[in-house]
């Protein structure tokens, strides 16, 4: 089990990097935590823990907590406690008792330090179990691929560990551990296909965690590159003002639920019905119509063009527009200036200051696109998930001015300026980049 979380790491950490362990104080944690304090000096990693009480299950949830925090006083590291109501948070969201813990854990391991990479213990049959339950709801290819090992700054660095190995490796180092009292209940579909179907399967075939763990690493292969795929064919496709409609049904057929799925990447759970309905609604033989989807999204067809509208309100894609030092531009509803000059102490509100000498040829004015990401000082980030971050209207996002040079995200006016082309010293030859709304 060490050998097989050292390999992971190695592959998936640099020398520097700063992992934050999300324990529970349950088997698969306490084993993971315990490899992760007694890891090779040549790794150069540093090591936290962090526990996240759900408010859940009063006193025994208060136990595993401080089981937890005393462990880590005891082995000597950073330990972290957040706490948060699941129950009230899944009735106010509308959600599962599961997934409102689950956001509620994982906003909280995320935002404890944007630059670590969080660690769960997750093993070879819990990902067996996830890809049942998918099974059981129903799911096409990308719900088949399991749990990633990698996801942003998650790491999931248990996931060829089965869990027999990890109780032998906890038994050889006499590591202590609690038991969740809830993972016996059978209210949980989890639960139940833990303990009624995964004994039967595994009965059939003792290494069926490993042999779906090996199913779904090439599942997640395969997905990726038709995700790919579609990514390409929607550039192919989309105009200013939408998709073009004819170009979708163009495609292979098994194409165009992922180029549909892709175009929809602003919209949150879009469901199997959302896209056989969208596809529908681009065969039919109207040449209007409008489809509801997730919070205040609905798809619209307008003659050869499907549309994505964020409300009633929703404003007209800009066209691509050229912008060059000392020119002022129109972009939609937004006046665009571009100044050179040096770098100022303190930037006016809307502006951003870029490095003159990583700019060299045309920068363009584009609205974003499904998939486009900006690299952002803490990471890799959509753009359509910064516009979220930064609280900009469902009905504005569409309209507002991604800078691009070439084939490179640039900035985002007036929210954020790409890492690479950050001007950081202070009269530093620059580009000033401005951006307010015209009815400002």
């Amino acid at each position: 089990m060490r050998d097989k979380i050292i390999r992971f790491l190695r592959a998936h950490t640099s020398p520097g990097d700063r992992l934050l362990a999300a324990v529970s104080g349950g088997r698969d944690s306490m084993s993971m935590l315990h490899v992760l304090c007694s890891l090779p000096e040549n790794l150069g990693l540093t090591v936290s823990a962090a526990h996240f009480h759900h408010g859940l299950r009063g006193d025994e949830a208060d136990r595993d907590e401080d089981f937890v925090r005393r462990w880590c006083s005891e082995v000597g590291i950073p330990f972290y406690s957040g706490r948060g109501d699941a129950a009230a948070f899944a009735e106010t969201e509308g959600l599962s008792l599961e997934d409102a813990a689950r956001r509620l854990r994982y906003d909280y391991l995320l935002s404890l330090d944007p630059k670590a990479k969080v660690l769960t213990a997750h093993t070879a049959e819990d990902n067996l179990e996830t890809v049942l339950l998918h099974l059981i709801r129903g799911a096409g290819l990308h719900g088949l691929t399991g749990i990633p090992p990698e996801n942003g700054r998650i790491l999931r660095p248990m996931l060829d560990v089965t869990r027999q190995e990890r109780d032998d490796y906890l038994e050889a180092n006499g590591i202590p551990f609690v038991e969740d009292s809830t993972n016996e209940s059978s209210r949980y579909l989890r639960n139940r296909v833990r303990q009624q179907i995964l004994p039967l399967l595994q009965a059939e075939n003792p290494s069926l965690g490993e042999s779906v763990t090996a199913l779904t690493r090439t599942l997640r292969q395969e997905d990726d590159y038709l995700n790919a795929l579609a990514g390409e064919a929607l550039s192919s496709i989309i105009c200013p003002d939408g998709l073009d409609r004819a170009g979708l049904l163009a495609l292979p057929e098994a194409l165009q639920p992922r180029v549909l799925m892709t175009f929809l990447a602003p919209v949150p759970d879009v469901s199997r019905a959302h896209l056989e309905a969208g596809l529908a609604l681009c065969r039919g033989s109207s040449t209007s119509g409008s489809l509801d989807l997730s919070g205040p999204y609905r798809l619209q067809r307008v003659y050869d063009r499907i549309l994505l509208i964020g409300s009633e309100a929703a404003e007209a894609i800009p066209s691509p527009v050229g912008i060059v030092p000392g020119q002022t531009v129109l972009f939609g509803s937004w006046v665009v200036t571009c100044q050179r000059a040096p770098k100022p102490e303190t930037l006016p509100d809307g502006t951003l200051a870029l490095d003159a000498a990583c700019v060299a040829g045309p920068l363009t004015l584009r609205p974003r696109s499904p998939g486009d990401v900006i690299r952002l000082p803490g990471g890799t980030k959509k753009i359509s998930r910064l516009m979220v971050d930064r609280k900009v209207p469902v009905y504005e996002r569409n309209a507002m001015p991604v800078l691009w040079h070439g084939d490179t995200v640039a900035a985002v006016l007036p929210l954020a300026a790409s890492r690479q082309y950050m001007c950081k010293q202070i009269g530093r030859d620059s580009l000033l980049l401005s951006a307010k709304r015209t009815e400002d």
